[in-house]
């Protein structure tokens, strides 16, 4: 917390010089990939698939230990079409065209929750896909 009055911080930005912009973005930077670790260890410990796609369904992300199960290893999926896994086809659709959905489906009897919602563009245009798949069994 800051102990600047409240006026003052409304100007706090016009205050900040292109230094203090670099130690900011310096930090972001120094953190991002403390994140992506974490996000990696938490996939890597729990029966889920972390996955994205672009707009035509191209896996972007696969990661996660559920992929393990399909014999798979963490980004061995990225490139293929999510339209070739065994995932109901009809819910991807709705999915690109800009739908978050929720299913729940089986699979070598292993039945799954999937949820996903559009990713988008600062604009709020679809560009893809984020989802995860959990094994619920």
């Amino acid at each position: 917390m800051t102990n600047l009055p409240p006026e003052n911080l409304n100007n706090l930005d016009g205050q900040m010089g292109d230094s203090s912009l670099t130690v900011l973005n310096s930090s972001i930077d120094r953190l991002l990939p403390q994140s992506e670790q974490s996000l990696q260890a938490v996939a890597a410990s729990l029966p889920i698939i972390i996955w994205a796609t672009d707009l035509k369904g191209t896996i972007t992300v696969s990661t996660g230990s559920g992929l393990s199960i399909w014999g798979l290893q963490p980004g061995e999926l990225v490139g293929r079409s999510i339209l070739e896994l065994p995932i109901n086809s009809e819910n991807i659709q709705r999915g690109l065209a800009g739908n978050q959905c929720t299913w729940t489906s089986t699979y070598r009897n292993i039945v799954y929750e999937h949820r996903f919602m559009p990713a988008r563009d600062r604009g709020g245009k679809p560009i893809g896909l984020t989802g995860i798949s959990v094994d619920i069994t």
